[in-house]
């Protein structure tokens, strides 16, 4: 795969374009080994239409031309995430939002790598190379700001931990993205909760009707709590997404 040309300021489609035809590979070839129809193709690659509809198609153009991915997904995201946003289309805009929004769900559930270089977040996609999932590859890179994640995303942003009470969960001075819009404790899982003392990320489990709040070193955990109640003293306020360790 070719990764080392200088691609400073061409799209996507004028990459893939670059690449077919360096290979001489007609437009209705690279489309049929692609799975991409030909006036999709020609939209992309003419810069018509910015951002695919389906992610899934980069990848299979790269691998038409026998690219990686990463030299095509970059220049994307990074020229649609230009100027906070605001040069972006409605349509793009929504676009870019459920994209990024479903490969960080796809990611945080997989466990695979996510890493932050302020004021970039550099996700790293990775694929299976066995059976099981277990051992996995970096097939592709993408470089978005901090800032337009959380905007596109929706109200998300970065909480970074203050003390050692969740390792090895979570580790003190690492950084973790929440969505502020989950505020009820609803599947099991790691919540930003303010227990009147301040917030502080905790383990939160469901036991009947109540939850135990817990912190991972030592497994200290409380008491049965209704979460759902104001009473209890304890407010949710949002659910940690994936952790992000810094570089």
């Amino acid at each position: 795969m070719e990764n080392e040309t200088n691609y400073d300021g061409q799209t996507w489609g004028d990459i893939a374009r670059h690449h077919k035809d360096l290979q001489g590979m007609s437009m209705a070839n690279l489309a049929k080994d692609a799975g991409v129809s030909y006036p999709t193709l020609i939209k992309y690659l003419n810069n018509e239409r910015t951002l695919p509809r389906d992610t899934s198609v980069v990848y299979r153009i790269a691998d038409a031309l026998g690219i990686d991915p990463k030299i095509l997904i970059e220049p994307m995201v990074l020229a649609a995430t230009k100027g906070n946003g605001g040069d972006m289309s409605a349509e793009d805009r929504a676009f870019l939002k459920e994209s990024i929004k479903r490969e960080l769900e796809r990611r945080a559930e997989s466990g695979d790598t996510i890493k932050a270089n302020e004021p970039n977040v550099v996700i790293e996609y990775t694929e299976a190379t066995s059976e099981g999932d277990q051992d996995r590859k970096a097939v592709a890179t993408w470089t978005v700001p901090e800032a337009i994640i959380a905007d596109l995303v929706g109200p998300c942003g970065f909480w970074r931990i203050q003390d050692d009470s969740m390792s090895p969960t979570l580790t003190k001075g690492a950084k973790v993205f929440v969505d502020f819009g989950h505020v009820r404790p609803s599947p099991d899982g790691i919540y930003l909760i303010n227990d009147g003392f301040g917030p502080a990320l905790k383990r939160v489990e469901r036991v009947g009707r109540t939850w135990h709040v817990s912190s991972d070193k030592g497994r200290v955990e409380t008491d049965a709590i209704d979460l759902t109640a104001e009473e209890s003293g304890y407010k949710v306020l949002g659910k940690a997404i994936y952790t992000l360790n810094l570089l």
